[in-house]
């Protein structure tokens, strides 16, 4: 399949599977918030912090080893699966014991069995595996029903047991029922089974693992040292109040990035050695990828306020500036997501590392100094922990193409959405019926994206056009 084929294949499947698995993260998670409270919410937040920590260390790059590599023989990903299963398994194991001094440290003794039952969740995700010989082997169809199929059934599956009255933990059965349904389609897809395990000549994929390791484990605490602060200092609700916003503003940029990064690393993979093809193509993707991202993101952080109220109710609307702030720092975790994978494709793994620690150390200094300031020092932290990393990964990223593109790609997706936010937050101030003012907002924006984007894009609207008649004509002549 050619590049451009595999691309537009990938971006089909992954993208909507993306589009429906957000819609259904969204709309069952607003379901969920209108059964649960705000505790409920806080708690399992506040101890899935200690299992995200554990997934931190299981992270081992194992994945983007495989998928980088051309030469690695099926033992040898025998192998890679079993290292993986062992770690999981000791993973679990510990986070299970730390339950109790877990919950000491937060003080909330619900925290013990929440913490117990979920330290599972990471042993379950060593079965996992066969994801990335899907994505390896470019079978983005395949799958993306599987995730679809999955996420469906443990949303649903949790609303029915939130429904009988047990609280918090429906979202508990939630990820565990995901993961559980995700593995087994994902074998039954793969038809992959573990053969002989061959451990020689695993050195170079342990090396690159291990720098991906330590560089997740530190991204895990750069994301959640906020969250542990909040938890610990401002309590479990406002704890709970954080998370929807932050799963709010973060789930796009994830969804996003696990896109572009799902299909771009396995493809990128494949033509890392033509220099001229992974440069242009590169430059190429990097201006629809920002140009996307940055208008979207813009579009959350305006309709901050309609978006809480509607999906999670009056209750919930403390969230509002959470996620307006929160929306605004994603556009640089977004591009930094679109060019770790390609550091990641050229075996940079160690620069990753280290730019990861400058940003923990960042955050964490300025959020212990600034915690006395409630949420806003935080997020002041947090925020200029990610700049720092933007600053880093610019000037690698324009090392690696060979040219300076970055600011300028960058100018007309900002200016449009300086434009988009002026007009959503001047038409937010009508005093008309929320429903009416949020559909006049979508409208001007979606006017004014269009637009904006024939002004600026002109050409590529004119080849597109010619490109759909083109395919228009094919398909009437094989009709005929």
């Amino acid at each position: 399949m050619k590049l451009s084929g595999a691309l537009l294949s990938g971006f089909k499947w992954r993208g909507g599977a993306d589009v429906i698995s957000a819609i259904f993260q969204i709309v069952f998670t607003a379901i969920l918030a209108r059964i649960l409270t705000k505790s409920d919410f806080g708690i399992v937040a506040t101890a899935m912090i200690i299992n995200r920590f554990a997934v931190a260390f299981s992270n081992f790059g194992f994945g983007g080893a495989i998928i980088r590599n051309k030469n690695i023989n099926e033992n040898q990903i025998s192998a890679l699966f079993y290292l993986n299963l062992i770690i999981n398994l000791i993973l679990s194991l510990v986070v299970y014991l730390l339950a109790e001094p877990f919950s000491i440290f937060f003080n909330e003794l619900k925290l013990i069995e929440i913490v117990r039952v979920s330290a599972w969740l990471i042993f379950i995700k060593s079965f996992l595996f066969p994801e990335i010989l899907l994505k390896k082997n470019l079978k983005f169809k395949e799958l993306s029903k599987v995730q679809v199929i999955s996420q469906l059934v443990s949303n649903l599956t949790a609303i029915a047991v939130a429904l009988t009255g047990i609280g918090f933990w429906a979202l508990i059965i939630r990820s565990i029922t995901e993961k559980f349904t995700f593995s087994i389609l994902l074998f039954n897809v793969s038809k992959w089974k573990p053969s002989s395990p061959e451990f020689s000549g695993l050195r170079p994929f342990i090396r690159y693992g291990t720098h991906l390791l330590f560089a997740n484990f530190l991204k895990f605490l750069s994301n959640n040292t906020i969250g542990i602060f909040t938890s610990k200092y401002l309590g479990i609700e406002m704890m709970g109040l954080f998370n929807i916003a932050y799963n709010l503003a973060f789930q796009p940029i994830r969804k996003l990035t696990i896109l572009f990064n799902g299909v771009l690393m396995p493809i990128f993979s494949k033509i890392q050695d033509n220099k001229v093809q992974f440069h242009s193509q590169n430059i190429k993707l990097f201006k629809y990828f920002s140009f996307f991202a940055i208008v979207t993101i813009t579009l959350l952080s305006a309709l901050s306020y309609n978006v809480i109220y509607f999906l999670y109710g009056e209750k919930w609307l403390d969230a509002v500036v959470f996620l307006q702030i929160l929306s605004a720092i994603g556009i640089f975790n977004a591009l930094i997501g679109y060019c770790r994978s390609m550091f990641l494709v050229k075996d940079l793994s160690l620069f990753v590392m280290s730019v990861q620690l400058i940003e923990f150390v960042t955050a964490t200094t300025i959020m212990y100094f600034m915690k006395n300031h409630g949420v806003v020092g935080l997020l002041l932290g947090f925020c200029i922990g990610i700049l720092v990393k933007s600053v880093f990964y610019k000037i690698k990223y324009e090392k690696l193409i060979g040219r300076k593109f970055v600011f300028k790609t960058l100018k007309i997706p900002s200016l449009l959405s300086i434009i988009i936010f002026s007009s959503v937050y001047t038409i937010g101030k009508l005093d008309f019926n929320l429903v009416y003012v949020s559909l006049i907002q979508l409208f001007s924006s979606f006017t004014i994206i269009v637009t904006f984007s024939y002004v600026f894009y002109k050409k590529r609207f004119i080849l597109l056009k010619k490109k759909i008649n083109t395919k228009l004509i094919q398909k009437r002549f094989e009709a005929n």
